[in-house]
């Protein structure tokens, strides 16, 4: 895990490693351990021969590099870019009041999804958030609205984990393989797993329903 990381992080400098990516290849890592084929089968011979040639453990760290490499050609790697580039500082007198800050902090109330000056991650939540929320549970996206939550504050850890700190391992890999299906079928924009968009606010109207129960 650490040499595919560290080669990984070496050939995108301009990104490097950043916190989550761990856990997206240790899932990858893990398929390609848990369903490595027997050494012998009940397959002809040449088919066995192939199979042994595929799935030969010295190329295990090779296959797994370029899986997390596509994996993160799906539009996560620009998701752990940093959410905002800068913010705004602060004036001495209002080192103590939050009040002043919420009044000038434009990622709330403002749908910044078509926002070519603001990251990925941010015009994603935006996304997610306005757009699909707003049409799905209007009451739940107009008390987000008051409370003055980030979208990003709740969504961008769905999405740069791809959910799999939401569920355990046995269903993240159903999950992924849905959205990974999906992808394969042209219906993802530019190939961004755009199915995962729809399941995170599934889950927030879940904890919505959860938190009513």
């Amino acid at each position: 895990m650490v040499s595919i990381l560290f080669t990984w992080s070496k050939e995108n400098s301009d990104l490097s490693y950043k916190q989550g990516m761990n856990e997206l290849l240790a899932i990858v890592l893990f398929v390609a351990f848990a369903e490595k084929p027997p050494d012998s089968m009940n397959v002809p011979p040449k088919t066995q021969e192939y199979l042994n040639i595929i799935n030969d453990p010295q190329y295990m760290e090779a296959d797994v590099y370029w899986l997390f490499v596509r994996l993160m050609d799906l539009g996560i790697a620009e998701l752990f870019n940093p959410v905002v580039s800068h913010r705004q500082v602060k004036k001495r007198n209002d080192l103590f009041t939050w009040e002043a800050e919420k009044t000038r902090n434009d990622l709330v109330n403002q749908d910044k999804s078509a926002d070519d000056k603001v990251s990925s991650v941010l015009k994603r939540c935006h996304k997610i958030h306005h757009r699909i929320l707003q049409s799905i549970d209007k009451e739940l996206y107009m008390y987000l609205e008051r409370q003055k939550i980030e979208p990003q504050m709740y969504l961008q850890r769905y999405l740069r984990c791809i959910l799999s700190r939401e569920f355990n391992l046995s269903d993240t890999l159903i999950l992924w393989d849905a959205l990974f299906a999906r992808n394969c079928q042209g219906d993802g924009e530019n190939g961004d797993l755009a199915l995962m968009d729809y399941i995170c606010v599934a889950m927030i109207v879940f904890v919505r329903a959860f938190g009513k129960g």
